[in-house]
Parts: C-alpha cells; sequence; structure tokens
C-alpha cells in the first residue's frame, strides 16, 4: 500500500514535500508543477510541523522555498516568526527565498475585512513586517496592486 503523499503525487502528476502537522491543522506541503525537474532536494522541518523549507535546484539555479502555518494566536505569533527568522530564514539571506502559506498576520487595513480593527502596532504585525523587511521579503499582491483590497483574512 502507498503511503498518503505517494498516492496523492500519483494523483497530482508531480513531487510534493510535506510536514505533517496534528490530524486538524498545522501541516504544510509544496507540490511542484509535474514537469518541474527539481534535483537536489533537500527538505527541512521544525518540530513543531508548522513550517517546511526545500532547498532545490531549477534551471541550475538554486532556490529556497519555505511554507508556513503561523500560529493564530497573536503572542505565539510572535515566537513563532522571531524563530522564523533568526532559526530558518537568517541562514538563506543571500539565496532567492520564496516564502508562503498561511501566515495569519497582516500589515496593514487592506489585507483584513471584519472582525476587530487592525491595530499596526500590534506585536505579531510588527514581528511580521521585521522579518519582511530583514530578510527582503516582497509581496508581490501589495507590490502590484498597492491601494486594492486584497484581504489575507476576512471574517463575514
Amino acid at each position: 500500500m502507498l503511503h498518503t503523499i505517494g498516492r496523492w503525487e500519483m494523483d497530482w502528476g508531480g513531487k510534493i514535500v510535506s510536514s505533517h502537522g496534528s490530524s486538524h491543522s498545522r501541516g504544510v506541503m509544496i507540490l511542484f508543477k509535474p514537469r518541474l525537474d527539481v534535483n537536489n532536494e533537500k527538505i527541512t522541518s521544525d518540530g513543531h510541523r508548522r513550517n517546511i523549507l526545500v532547498e532545490i535546484v531549477i534551471d541550475n539555479t538554486k532556490v529556497v522555498l519555505v511554507n508556513v502555518n503561523t500560529p493564530n494566536n497573536p503572542n505565539q505569533q510572535v515566537v513563532f516568526l522571531k524563530g522564523l527568522s533568526n532559526n530558518l530564514l537568517s541562514k538563506y539571506g543571500n539565496e532567492n527565498l520564496g516564502l508562503g502559506g498561511n501566515i495569519n498576520c497582516i500589515i496593514g487595513t487592506l489585507d483584513k475585512r471584519g472582525g476587530k480593527p487592525v491595530d499596526i502596532r500590534k506585536a505579531s504585525t510588527i514581528e511580521f513586517k521585521a522579518l519582511i523587511k530583514i530578510h527582503n521579503l516582497l509581496d508581490t499582491w501589495r507590490y502590484k496592486n498597492p491601494d486594492s483590497f486584497g484581504p489575507m483574512w476576512v471574517n463575514p
């Protein structure tokens, strides 16, 4: 019997790397386009299964992809983001780095609709902005749509 990822890879048609969370949350995965030739793969995951990092070579270019599932609790977010920045991303300062996933943090009012008002002074927002600055990351949606509503979070 094939293990679950093997079955998913057969259905997807391409490479899948994953880090399983609990049976209900925290897991992350990265799916590679079926025809993409992924070479020299190195996978790193945290002990809590909230992130996965894959070092790959595509067309002779090293790329580091990180997928995260940040906690919902603001205090846990700060700890998680600091750890992500200091213990994982800092090792890849000069690499082609892509970060994505369920970050559960917002940067400003255009990233959220509904729920409690945005507090840009909240510690998790400050920590997320610091992570972006330190690692020279770019929010591609916000870059291409600086004044458009593009929610990361919606609560009807």
